[in-house]
């Protein structure tokens, strides 16, 4: 289990915390989307079969994020789109509530 702690030490190199989202088209295979997430070797957790939290210390942003994984989905399959956590995801992570893998 990974966890994520903060401290005055680290609060300024807190890893940022994101929210994706997968928009599959109709019939589409939704382990699709997982295995996009993990070919990018994000640090993540599923929250649901289309939705994921990604929490990335080297500070890329909610765009990159969301360029990266559309990249790797086969055109017609659906997209990704990518969002800050709320500060209640954060929470949760920064607290190791949710175990993240890679």
């Amino acid at each position: 289990m990974l966890v994520i702690a903060a401290s005055c030490a680290t609060a300024m190199h807190e890893p940022s915390v994101y929210e994706a989202r997968f928009f599959p088209v109709p019939g589409a295979n939704l382990e699709y989307a997982q295995g996009a997430v993990e070919r990018c070797e994000a640090l993540h957790r599923p929250l649901s079969d289309v939705r994921w939290v990604i929490v990335d210390a080297d500070h890329a942003t909610a765009k990159e994020w969301e360029r990266r994984l559309n990249e790797v989905v086969k055109p017609g399959v659906g997209r990704f789109e990518v969002v800050d956590a709320d500060a209640e995801l954060k929470r949760r992570v920064a607290a190791g509530e949710i175990e993240l893998q890679r």
